[in-house]
């Protein structure tokens, strides 16, 4: 028919068939033919440049209307209908960390990520997307196969929710289905494989795409082919002749079977995984050609192939074999290379073997243009000029796109995804690597369960492995490496670790935490979620408020505790009313029916009610009723996420309308609205005064009534499922949900089993101020754990309760002990003096913070000889002997004491000394030294007292107390000693068995989380985690030694001072603002500082807590950061290491760490 006549008798037909010829010319896709979907298997060399072998498939028809590929967002994922959730979140995490560099610099509109999701009702759910079509969806399944031909037009119009046509979608590994559905809804697509070709100096990957200028820009950076036999002849050689010689005893003539996983995209056709079971026509015709074929087992492949194993034992030429694929390819009696889709085909043929699919690889390398269709790119894509050449034909790019490339090509992508394979076989580097990794997992097992696992290594070198005990001889089947399991190997092996004397000697042996099942991790995408809900709100006409645990919040566990801290002032004004909680709930129940106002019933009539009932005047009645509202407009505060929200409606020119189910009247609302910044809204509606209520879902038709506005043009946020949620939907508004700060707190936080249950009003008011602060914004925190891992909010929740119970204490004892002037010392004190400040009045000491550490004051507090020799006393870890004297004394070793070092037998100023095996040499030294030390010490001393003058502190001033973390007062001792200053008292968060010392001399020194404790006592927190607690208090400064002659102070130096510094910064600025938060409350609850230290056991549980029972979550947040301790040379640890437990400052944390890494 010509298209005259088509557009004649059917116009809409015409029109359909040009657009979809159109799109198909702008996709680059012609109509297949069947022929065209049968494929046959590639049987020469791969050669991009080509045409395509006859059976190749092409993209199917288009089906859509025209689309705009005006592109407006790339979208990074894996294969969101194929691919399990976890497998999409682990591929994608690499892969979006790997391309949101060059993306960035080369596109001018931005990349994100997207996934599916079981659970979050703002994803893509392939549950719903499957239904839709009334397929069943496998969530267990890694790969899930379907028929794209059985996809409705239903769940391709949920899949354009989410993806729509101007998307760019960026991907790895999309299966061929999901390749047509994309085509099929007009969304360009570029898709990544990793690449067939794996012996190269890095590994390759495989790109294409159904936009066909896209696909030409690729070729740009194709990979030739000749590169391929290339590197195949360097292995070929190699097997011969290099550091490697395997020997390989193959019969000539011989072929190679190369077997797979059992799940893989690559092996599946029509859902079901294919094998060699598949083929087995085609397998006894091979074995008839040739002289015996080996069956190389995918090394993964543990079980599960029991079958293939028992078909292949009925094969007489048939050999099972275990050898590295490289080398099994490389040898010359291989002569046919053969697979149902393994990778290894291709690279087969690159060592000039003949070889073929038995199915079809997963993709095809070559450069015309098909569905099947991949162009082979080295690491060019790491650039953004790369991306800026492809994307140039569909979005605007950079032009100056710089071209970027690894100094260092060699593995760059492979390590940086341990992509190895076989790899070890044919690079010596990594083959080395590998091995040595096998023996550190050797040592480390050997270092947590030395007894057992060194007794049967040792039975193994003295006795046959069959004469060791049974249980010894399970130890080593279980533990050691394969290559080990001989007592040959062995022995040697035993050899190589004694000479590791350092790596094996085991200060600390810590037990391995028992196997347990560990908890799901998640992760929340909150960028995405935060465009979702703004989103909505940019749809709505209308968009409404819930007030009471929505925009406002108040300071408790429970609303109804304001009534229990209403008691003591109630107490005040009556003696009628000892359970105003009660008497205060019950009261509505009294309110005769005529002071209704509709369904609801005001506060005033509930005063009135209990006066009627209590027989109150009206002046204590008022009174009362006033006592509430100025209560409840002291203590609410906004929620910040919330009011982030009316904001920003308010900027989208929304007409923002706020509603309540509230006794308060219209006057008291709008001013506590208005304190706490909500102005400027359209309408407020309360029960009040209209008289529904939303529980009764009689408010929402009377919001209709009033706004003459369709229920569905008003989103309606709140925080109550049933009243915000289901009452607002049963009349057809649009709902989104905000829980409660005290819902997400009890369901989510490990703080909230602590706090909740306790019955006092301070627990209460920390409960309400913790609850504000970590479920401000609700959905973020899909794990439990106690701080979200965020340091801010670990300063807020953990140290914060901790150091406000501290600076009460230290406020109430100054106070009791007439202290007038309290000096805080660096760097512990820097914390606590910031604390203080902020609770501090005109009636309280002045506080100052001071430079102090041990060795400063030490330093200069030496005057004489047994002065010298009491500091040289104090332990210290092995050090250099120039470090040593450098940071103790203060003095550097100088050419004319060479001969001294010599005659008190010292090699050198390098020589490394240990505390008690040189005790007597450093003694004798120090007294050769001791004129340069003393000396030293009074410069150092002269300048300390010009600091403390500039600094205004009283030398004089008898009722001066220091603060600091504790333990034993030295640092007390020090200061009285310079300052000649006989009763300076001392106040410390914790003190041990040595600060009895001083109190012997005359001096007082107070506790506040324990006194006088003993340091090897493990059942108190403050001892068992003792670092974890100094590392609270550090300040982002690093250890104070001196000052300068300008009175500058003179720092150790950090090497990791910026890492510890942000997150001591964090940390502080956490625990500061929940003082600052708290303070107010307190005071205006009149909750007294003997109220809050008896808490102190609460705050303390809570850190402990933490500590013993630590979440994912938590513990990464100290990854990387380093504790230091250079007085005592024991330089930097870290705090958690996932490689080294029992090395860490946090074993728990750590260990923690290391079982998720292992898993």
């Amino acid at each position: 028919m010509s298209k005259f006549k088509k557009l004649v008798n059917n116009p809409e037909l015409f029109v359909s068939d040009m657009i979809k010829k159109r799109k198909q010319q702008l996709l680059g896709f012609s109509q297949p033919t069947d022929q065209q979907d049968r494929y046959k298997d590639m049987s020469h060399m791969i050669t991009p440049h080509r045409h395509l072998q006859q059976g190749q498939p092409e993209l199917p028809q288009v089906t859509l209307g025209e689309t705009s590929f005006q592109i407006s967002q790339i979208l990074l994922m894996s294969d969101i209908l194929m691919t399990k959730e976890k497998e999409q979140f682990s591929n994608l995490k690499w892969f979006s960390d790997l391309l949101a560099f060059p993306l960035a610099h080369a596109a001018k509109i931005p990349a994100k990520r997207i996934s599916s999701s079981l659970s979050q009702a703002d994803k893509f759910n392939r549950v719903e997307f499957f239904k839709r079509s009334n397929i069943q969806l496998d969530v267990n399944q890694t790969q899930f196969f379907y028929d794209h031909q059985k996809i409705s037009a239903a769940s391709l119009e949920y899949l354009k929710e989410f993806i729509s046509p101007n998307s760019l979608v960026i991907a790895y590994e999309l299966s061929e289905q999901t390749r047509r559905i994309f085509n099929s809804i007009g969304v360009i697509y570029i898709d990544i494989w990793l690449h067939p070709i794996r012996f190269l100096d890095d590994i390759l990957f495989g790109f294409s795409s159904n936009h066909r200028e896209v696909f030409q820009a690729l070729k740009a950076f194709m990979v030739q082919p000749n590169l391929y036999q290339l590197y195949a002849n360097r292995l070929k050689i190699q097997l011969y002749k290099g550091y490697k010689r395997p020997e390989l005893k193959l019969e000539k003539n011989a072929a190679l079977f190369v077997g797979q996983t059992l799940e893989d995209k690559a092996i599946c056709r029509q859902g079901k995984m294919l094998t060699l079971l598949d083929f087995k026509e085609r397998f006894d015709q091979i074995l008839k050609t040739h002289s015996k074929v080996y069956y190389s087992r995918h090394p993964y492949v543990k079980k599960g192939d029991e079958d293939i194993l028992s078909y292949l034992k009925t094969k007489p030429n048939v050999e099972v074999v275990s050898h590295s694929a490289y080398d099994m390819i490389a040898h010359e009696n291989i002569k046919y290379v053969f697979s149902v889709s393994s990778s290894v085909v291709f690279e087969a043929r690159a060592f000039g073997k003949k070889a073929d699919f038995l199915y079809r690889p997963v993709f095809e390398i070559s450069d015309v243009h098909s569905l099947r269709s991949y162009i082979s790119v080295y690491q060019d894509f790491v650039s953004p000029h790369f991306w800026a050449q492809v994307l140039q034909p569909i979005v605007s790019v950079n032009p100056d796109a710089e071209k970027l490339q690894f100094l260092d090509q060699k593995d760059k992508l492979r390590d940086m995804l341990a992509f190895y394979w076989s790899y070890k076989n044919i690079d010596k580097l990594e083959g080395m690597r590998q091995q040595l990794n096998a023996l550190d997992r050797v040592v480390q097992t050997i270092k947590t369960q030395a007894t057992p696992i060194t007794q049967a290594v040792r039975a193994v070198v003295n006795h046959p492995v069959q004469a060791v005990q049974p249980k010894f001889s399970k130890i080593i089947q279980d533990r050691m490496p394969k290559a080990l399991s001989n007592s040959k190997m062995i022995g040697q092996w035993l050899g190589l670790i004694d000479r590791l004397e350092d790596r094996l000697t085991v200060h600390h042996v810590v037990t391995p935490a028992p196997v347990v099942q560990l908890p799901r991790i998640e992760w929340v995408d909150q960028e995405r979620q935060r465009s979702m809900i703004e989103a909505n709100i940019k749809a709505a006409t209308v968009v409404s408020f819930d007030v009471f645990d929505t925009l406002l919040v108040r300071p408790f566990g429970k609303p109804d505790d304001l009534f229990i801290a209403m008691q003591p002032f109630v107490d005040q004004l009556t003696d009628q009313l000892k359970d105003f909680r009660k008497i205060r709930l019950e009261a509505r129940k009294q309110v005769p029916e005529h002071a209704h106002v509709g369904e609801e019933i005001p506060l005033y009539a509930r005063y009135q009610a209990i006066q009627a009932q209590y027989q109150l005047s009206d002046e204590v009645t008022e009174k009362l009723y006033q006592l509430e509202l100025q209560l409840e407009y002291a203590s609410i505060t906004p929620r910040g996420y919330a009011k982030q929200l009316f904001e920003f409606a308010l900027a989208q020119g929304k007409q923002v309308i706020i509603v309540s189910d509230t006794f308060f009247d219209r006057e008291f609302m709008v001013s506590l609205l208005q304190k706490n910044g909500f102005t400027d809204y359209h309408r407020l509606f309360i029960s009040s005064e209209s008289g529904v209520l939303k529980a009764t879902g009689h408010f929402y038709p009377y919001v209709l009534e009033q706004m003459g506005v369709e229920a569905q043009k008003i989103l309606h946020i709140g925080d109550n499922a049933a009243v915000d949620i289901q009452q607002a939907e049963k009349h057809a508004f649009k709902t989104l949900h905000l829980p409660s700060v005290l819902d997400v707190f009890a369901k989510r936080s490990k703080l909230a089993a602590l706090y909740q249950p306790q019955q006092s009003l301070y627990a209460k008011v920390l409960t309400g101020v913790l609850a504000a602060h970590y479920a401000d914004e609700p959905n973020i925190y899909p794990t439990p754990s106690y701080t979200g891992g965020r340091v801010e909010r670990f300063g807020y929740s953990i140290f914060g309760p901790m150091l406000f119970g501290f600076v009460c204490w230290l406020k109430s004892q100054a106070k009791q002990q007439n202290i007038k002037q309290l000096l805080f010392l660096a760097r512990d004190g820097w914390i606590m003096k910031q604390a203080y400040d902020l609770i501090r009045t005109a009636d309280d000491p002045e506080g100052v913070y001071i430079y102090a550490s041990r060795r400063s004051y030490n330093v200069a507090g030496l005057f004489t000889l047994d002065d010298i020799n009491g500091l040289l006393a104090v332990n210290f870890s092995p050090m250099p002997l120039h470090e040593l004297l450098m940071k103790r004394f203060g003095i550097a070793i100088e050419a004319e004491h060479m001969g001294l070092l010599t005659s008190c037998g010292f090699d050198s100023a390098q020589t490394v000394v240990r505390y008690h095996e040189d005790k007597q040499r450093l003694k004798l030294l120090c007294d050769h030294l001791q004129s340069d030390i003393l000396a030293n010490a009074q410069i150092e001393r002269e300048r300390l007292m010009r600091y403390f003058a500039q600094q205004g502190i009283d030398i004089h001033e008898p009722k001066t107390a220091v603060v600091d973390i504790g333990h034993n007062g030295t640092m007390q001792l020090s200061l009285s000693k310079l300052l000649n200053h006989q009763s300076l008292h001392g106040y410390y968060f914790a003190t041990h068995q040595g600060i009895e010392k001083l109190t012997q001399l005359g001096f007082s020194a107070q506790g506040y989380a324990i006194e006088k404790a003993d340091p090897k006592d493990k059942t108190h927190p403050c001892m068992q985690y003792i670092l974890m607690f100094e590392l609270l208090f550090l300040n982002e400064q690093s250890s104070f030694m001196r000052f300068d002659d300008d009175l500058n102070p003179v720092f150790v130096t950090d090497k990791l001072d910026a890492t510890r510094a942000e997150m001591i910064r964090s940390i502080h600025q956490g625990a500061l603002q929940f003082v600052t938060t708290i303070q107010p409350i307190v005071k205006l609850l009149h909750i007294d500082d003997t109220t809050i230290i008896g808490h102190k056991p609460l705050t303390l549980d809570a850190y402990a807590r933490f500590l013993a029972q630590p979440q994912y979550v938590d513990v990464k947040m100290f990854e990387g950061v380093y504790f230091e301790n250079l007085y005592s040379g024991r330089d930097f640890k870290l705090i958690v290491s996932a490689t080294a437990p029992d090395q860490s400052v946090w074993i728990e944390g750590a260990q923690l760490l290391q079982a998720y890494a292992t898993t």
